[in-house]
């Protein structure tokens, strides 16, 4: 597992935009089925990509949502918030803050034991991808959108989380 917290909140530097545009995983244009995802739960990150695989009938865990899709606000899907504990956190755009880091080990704790959960950001919520993989346990998966393509789905271990603890370290700086 990589750090449960943060020392200083985070920001994107520039040099590192274009990297992180890249896809970490194939590209699927459906949501899996359901045996698919055999032996971890389902981390959302993104509107979009929460509403398609709730739509599909998926569990999700843990949905990390900014209430828009392309900066577009929109009304997430009844069924994908319902029976969730809701957690909302700040998270100002191309930043990853020591707050919303909790918010999502928070998250990923309380779904370990059972609970579904929704994250609803103020700001962004792209870059909260970094802890849920690095936070996330062995089998698990993260799913989050890219943009014009699809979506990708990590099943998480090792070598997925130390690339984005790689990533983190050479794309972010503290604030």
């Amino acid at each position: 597992m990589g750090p449960r917290d943060l020392k200083k909140s985070l920001r994107l530097s520039r040099e590192c935009r274009d990297i992180l545009k890249r896809p970490r995983g194939p590209i699927k244009t459906s949501p899996p089925g359901e045996g698919d995802l055999k032996g971890g739960l389902l981390i959302s990150v993104g509107d979009r990509v929460s509403r398609v695989l709730s739509d599909a009938g998926l569990g999700i865990g843990v949905a990390i949502l900014d209430l828009k899709e392309g900066r577009i606000p929109v009304s997430p899907s009844p069924t994908l918030l319902a029976g969730r504990r809701i957690i909302e956190v700040a998270n100002p755009s191309g930043t990853i803050t020591r707050e919303a880091w909790s918010a999502v080990r928070e998250a990923i704790d309380l779904a370990s034991v059972g609970e579904r959960v929704g994250i609803i950001v103020e700001g962004e919520e792209d870059l909260l991808g970094f802890p849920a993989v690095i936070l996330a346990p062995d089998g698990w998966w993260v799913a989050y959108g890219q943009p014009s393509m699809g979506m990708v789905m990590l099943r998480i271990n090792e070598r997925v989380r130390r690339e984005a603890l790689s990533l983190l370290k050479r794309c972010f700086l503290p604030l």
